[in-house]
């Protein structure tokens, strides 16, 4: 028997070399590789993009209201005289107002009251008198009549924003009636029963709610409480279901509290014609303190047509700064977005800005001094709108 020995040619062959394996795992890495980079990406995009939304509602929220009260930015002490504060700028700040002056935490700025006046925007007590004296602040700042807690944060936040404080399943026995849950006694209910006695004070409210999560049907059922005692919580609203089905298929309890999330204030720029332009700035997470308007002092000023301008931050400053972040003029009220910035001293910044400077302002080492106010940057700003001219 004669035996043919085929020669391995690229048409007969069946199997792939190990050169062909490698090469293909190299390129199916760099792919894995990229896509995997895509998601850091995406998710930085998701919630920008869940920030600009929440930002939008928010200021079409105030643009609406304005329309309705056109007093809110054009009278903001309410003397009924919208051409009394022509000619210089101020800031309308209903929850601002509200956290930095009431003195007595019980949800109102009263005017009678001398300890709950209204503390100015960029006030920086120099001389310690506890008085906003002259070239001790930047602008003054109003409430525009929204004084009291509801009011204020009715027109200047979005209350849908809830942070989950405990959870756990109910009690064996845990619906006496439609107004009440025990939940399981394994549940930290502490932080809880805490908030809940403090909103028996007089003072600021903090809204605390129960959800009745329902998995067989699919559904939840909220509430607002109304009272905390032990692991007993009460509401006063009927839930949509008898106390025996919720026995059976409500498998878990969750306590929220509401979160002050996304807040603004407005800056307004009047003209001696009593024309007001206006800028709904829009907060995440404001933290609502003093240090946060600190002005700082500007070696370069804001010059027209430029796109930089330098700060000074002393040492140990609580200024705070990022990349997209805002820049205020605090000698015309503008607000400039922050497209980078650059340390050239330990206490001196360069800061690029994502568009031309529009208005002349002078520069300063002392922002509480005569010839200038210097610059503000401010934190946890989200976006500025400029509603245009009232």
């Amino acid at each position: 028997m004669t035996m043919r020995l085929l020669a391995v040619t690229p048409e007969n062959r069946t199997g792939a070399t190990l050169t062909e394996v490698l090469m293909s795992m190299m390129i199916l890495s760099i792919g894995v590789l990229s896509l995997a980079a895509m998601f850091p990406i995406g998710i930085l995009s998701s919630v920008r993009a869940t920030q600009l939304t929440h930002s939008v509602t928010l200021k079409n929220n105030v643009a609406s209201q304005i329309d309705l009260d056109p007093g809110l930015v054009l009278d903001p002490d309410r003397n009924h005289n919208e051409l009394n504060g022509t000619g210089f700028d101020y800031i309308i700040d209903p929850i601002g107002s509200l956290r930095l002056s009431d003195a007595n935490s019980d949800g109102y700025v009263n005017p009678s009251d001398q300890n709950e006046w209204v503390r100015p925007f960029g006030w920086f007590d120099q001389n310690g008198d506890g008085q906003a004296t002259q070239n001790e602040y930047i602008c003054r700042r109003y409430h525009s009549g929204y004084n009291t807690t509801f009011s204020a944060e009715t027109l200047a936040s979005l209350p849908d924003s809830w942070t989950e404080l405990a959870a756990g399943p109910p009690q064996a026995s845990g619906f006496p009636d439609q107004h009440r849950v025990n939940i399981d006694a394994t549940t930290d209910m502490t932080t809880v029963g805490t908030i809940a006695l403090t909103n028996l004070q007089p003072g600021p409210q903090v809204p605390l709610r129960v959800m009745l999560v329902d998995p067989r049907d699919g559904q939840s059922h909220t509430s607002l409480i109304n009272q905390v005692s032990g692991q007993t919580i009460k509401w006063n609203r009927q839930m949509p279901m008898t106390p025996a089905k919720a026995m059976q298929q409500v498998s878990e309890i969750r306590v929220q509290q509401q979160e002050l999330k996304y807040s603004c204030l407005l800056t307004v720029r009047r003209e001696n014609s009593g024309a007001a332009a206006v800028d709904v700035v829009v907060f995440l997470r404001r933290s609502f303190t003093l240090d946060d308007e600190r002005p700082v002092g500007s070696s370069t000023g804001f010059v027209p047509g430029t796109q930089t301008v330098r700060v000074t931050i002393p040492v140990n400053s609580p200024v705070t700064y990022r990349t997209g972040g805002y820049i205020l003029d605090a000698t015309n009220l503008r607000w400039y977005q922050i497209a980078e910035v650059t340390e050239l001293t330990a206490t001196e910044r360069e800061i690029a800005l994502q568009q031309p400077i529009t208005e002349f302002a002078l520069p300063t080492n002392n922002p509480n001094g005569p010839n200038g106010r210097g610059a503000i940057l401010m934190p946890h700003v989200v976006q500025v709108f400029h509603l245009g001219d009232l």
